[in-house]
């Protein structure tokens, strides 16, 4: 009986030993080259530190972080795993809103109407600031070529890089521009509500 509880206690420790050694061996062929590193602890945090860094282009359409302008709330609420909050009226934009994390980052969502298939006109999301303007600038318009500032209608004369709020048309069929405000965050949507 105690030979029994010998090989049993050897198969135990065997079958907790077998996934580090497979660590060992993985972390060692990754060092070896002949297998592709996976991203660090740090990479994966840092995947949407800079809100910027989310957006583009897919299907004609501004998305961020997987998030597409126009998408009907129940199909995002599918997406994200979740019902949205109570939905709160925008008067300013005769919009409604809900704001939630997504990402890492406390993000507002703007729909056209409080009906589950409305459609997401806009989204919201603060910047850290550790990126200056002109830097979240120069990323906007690398993740958005051919992407065209737009001067304020209350400040025409304003040149892009005076502007504290600077607004980008983004190449696409709909109307959809982007806002950069150092001080709030990124802005994103349909134009009828930006300036």
């Amino acid at each position: 009986m105690q030979g029994n509880w010998n090989r049993l206690g050897r198969l135990i420790v065997v079958l907790f030993a077998i996934p580090f050694a497979m660590t060992g061996c993985a972390q060692s062929a990754q060092a070896d080259g002949l297998l592709p590193a996976g991203p660090s602890s740090a990479e994966k945090k840092s995947a949407i530190a800079i809100p910027v860094e989310a957006l583009a282009l897919v299907d004609d359409e501004i998305e961020w972080a997987g998030i597409r302008i126009g998408t009907p709330r129940a199909a995002l609420e599918r997406t994200l795993g979740q019902p949205f909050d109570p939905l709160e009226a925008n008067d300013l934009c005769g919009s409604f809103i809900s704001t939630r994390d997504v990402e890492g980052h406390r993000v507002t969502f703007e729909f056209a109407g409080k009906d589950p298939e409305s459609p997401l006109e806009h989204m919201f999301m603060p910047l850290d600031g550790s990126l200056t303007q002109t830097e979240q600038i120069a990323r906007l318009k690398a993740r958005l070529p051919g992407n065209v500032y737009v001067p304020s209608r209350f400040d025409p004369g304003r040149s892009e890089t005076n502007n504290p709020k600077p607004v980008y048309r983004v190449a696409t069929t709909a109307a959809r521009v982007v806002m950069l405000d150092h001080d709030e965050g990124l802005w994103l949507g349909d134009p009828r509500c930006y300036d």
